[in-house]
């Protein structure tokens, strides 16, 4: 019985000590997709065997000690892509050698190489002080209470928010307050794109935006292209993204404020189109209730968005991009007066149908039609109606660009909006209700521009000009107003810009129904009606590296309101 128990534990022990038992190794480095930069401190785990370590400050790893067999190999990071990959270690080749890419979770994926050149893109070169966030940079910027990429601008130079309270997504730009900074969704201006209430100083808002579905955002602050010339202080355009033209994926993430869920995948075969799809949800209003804040920090919201994309032909494509918001606002604090703001709310809706289509290898033609509708209402403490705002606007644009020769882009575009506005506003007196005089206008909002982008010297200088002219029907101006800049590259690493430009800013669509538009008594005074504004800069820009830019920069902006009009 002995010489039998001897024998076992000899047998196990060779079985124990087989160097082809536990002898695998998997070795490998994470990076990322925005210029191979190395990722630490990322999760890399053997799911059938449940062993894991985390990246070094290079991004490698290693696995050690590992038994033969099939396994699957997991690389996971908070605001990253999961990645799996199917891993198999024999006895003949039992180390692997693995290189595993990250990339953002509001990145857009294929499964194929594109390869676009760099005819339509010249008219950037040429922008002072323009400034750029990308998908990456966006989720980097992003924070812990909200997702916003407002928030993401707000980190940016010369940018704050709007009073300097940091609940506020709005921004102003160079000290140009936030009503004198145009905002793009792709090409669609959008007028109060957030989920708040107008005139509300104390309290928070958010953008009806999900990060999760931005390509890339454009900060203009000064002597900008005049293709974004509807306001005098400065332009942001933000660019939502395609969703991935592969087998669906989803995302969810919560925050402190929100949580939020993405999916995209392919449409058609051949991959051909893509949807995009998020929801967002606050709870923001349940943890002021708990925290006992202050009044009209109770904001909570619902918003989503979907895009879908198609190509009908290789050089015709079509998108549908719709977002709908809504919002609610409460006071902490409770009042009695019948004219006191309680609560209140509004709805966002924007939807957008676009065509784009390659004529030519050298002409591109897009052409879009935009439906959008904003509304806000105020309630008293007893639940009666204090003001109800509608807002909507019919848009049609359509923008061709032409590479007529290498290093020379032509761009000219033309948009018409019928906007449309009208206000109700009430007060309680020991009499009853008494409804205040009321705003009800429309107006018809052209512009059309052109602008020549050029590069010379084997890229050395960049080039720009252009003109815009705008027109609103019940205004009797319509200003034409000019822009020219550049950037000349000194040395590999240090940039000269500069620019000039005048801008022309409309009157808000309910300006045009007020009694000082329209008086019913002879004029006393003028009014404002519109303002220009001349815009000068010069400005250094060196670069130290790929992540490093130090950039010195002066400019003047000289506002000139036109009178009209009176009251």
């Amino acid at each position: 019985m002995k010489a039998c128990l001897a024998v076992f534990v000899l047998l196990a022990s060779v079985v124990l000590l087989s160097p082809n038992a536990y002898a695998g190794e998997i070795r490998g480095k994470v990076v990322s997709v925005i210029r191979g930069e190395p990722l630490r401190q990322i999760e890399v785990s053997v799911l059938e065997l449940k062993v894991s370590v985390v990246t070094a400050a290079d991004g490698s790893f290693t696995l050690s000690n590992l038994p033969n067999g099939n396994f699957t190999l997991r690389v996971s990071a908070v605001g990253y892509r999961l990645v799996t990959l199917p891993i198999e270690l024999t006895a003949g080749a039992d180390q692997k050698e693995v290189s595993v890419t990250l990339a953002p979770g509001n990145f857009r994926r294929t499964e194929t190489v594109e390869v676009k050149g760099d005819l339509y893109q010249l008219a950037g070169a040429a922008v002072p002080g323009q400034l750029t966030l990308n998908a990456a940079e966006l989720r980097e910027a992003s924070t812990v209470l909200a997702n916003d990429p407002f928030r993401a601008v707000q980190a940016l130079p010369g940018v704050s928010a709007t009073q300097n309270n940091d609940f506020f997504a709005q921004i102003s730009v160079m000290g140009a307050p936030p009503d004198k900074v145009s905002v793009y969704f792709d090409d669609v201006l959008v007028r109060l794109p957030f989920h708040t209430l107008p005139g509300i100083a104390d309290g928070a808002s958010l953008s009806v935006l999900n990060s999760e579905t931005i390509e890339s955002i454009n900060l203009m602050p000064v002597a900008f292209p005049e293709r974004f010339g509807d306001a005098t202080g400065g332009a942001l355009q933000f660019q939502t993204r395609d969703g991935s033209r592969t087998r669906p994926m989803f995302t969810v993430s919560a925050g402190l404020a929100d949580s939020e869920v993405t999916g995209e995948g392919g449409v058609g075969g051949a991959g051909k189109g893509s949807w995009l799809a998020s929801a967002r949800k606050s709870y923001m209003g349940y943890l002021v209730r708990r925290s006992g804040g202050d009044p009209f920090t109770d904001v909570a919201f619902e918003d989503g968005s979907l895009r879908l994309t198609y190509d009908l032909t290789p050089r015709n494509n079509v998108t549908i991009y719709a977002m709908d918001g809504h919002t609610d606002i409460n006071r902490t604090v409770p009042d009695n007066d019948p004219n006191a703001l309680l609560a209140g709310g509004n709805d966002f809706t924007l939807a957008r149908l676009g065509w784009r289509s390659l004529i030519t290898p050298h002409l591109l033609l897009e052409t879009h039609g935009v439906y959008m509708r904003e509304t806000f209402a105020q309630k008293n403490p007893f639940s009666q109606l204090l003001s109800r705002e509608s807002y909507g606007e019919w848009v049609g644009g359509t923008r061709a660009t032409w590479s007529w020769r290498e290093g020379n882009v032509l761009e000219a575009g033309y948009t018409a909006r019928r906007l449309r506005d009208g206000q109700t506003q009430f007060e309680y007196t020991d009499q009853g209700p008494v409804q205040l005089p009321g705003l009800k206008a429309t107006g018809l909002r052209q512009s059309g521009y052109a602008q020549q982008a050029s590069s010379f010297f084997h890229q050395r200088l960049h080039l720009m000009a252009g003109l815009r002219w705008d027109k609103l029907e019940q205004v009797g101006s319509q200003p034409v107003s000019p822009q020219v800049s550049g950037a000349l590259q000194l040395l590999p690493k240090t940039q000269i810009q500069f620019g000039y430009g005048r801008y022309a800013q409309l009157p808000d669509v309910s300006f045009l129904g007020s009694t000082c538009f329209h008086p019913p008594a002879p004029v006393t005074f003028p009014v404002e009606l519109w303002e220009r504004s001349t815009h000068y800069t010069v400005g250094v820009e060196q670069r130290f590296g790929d992540n490093i830019r130090f950039q010195v920069q002066g400019f003047d902006r000289e506002n000139h309101p036109v009178l009209g009009g009176g009251c």
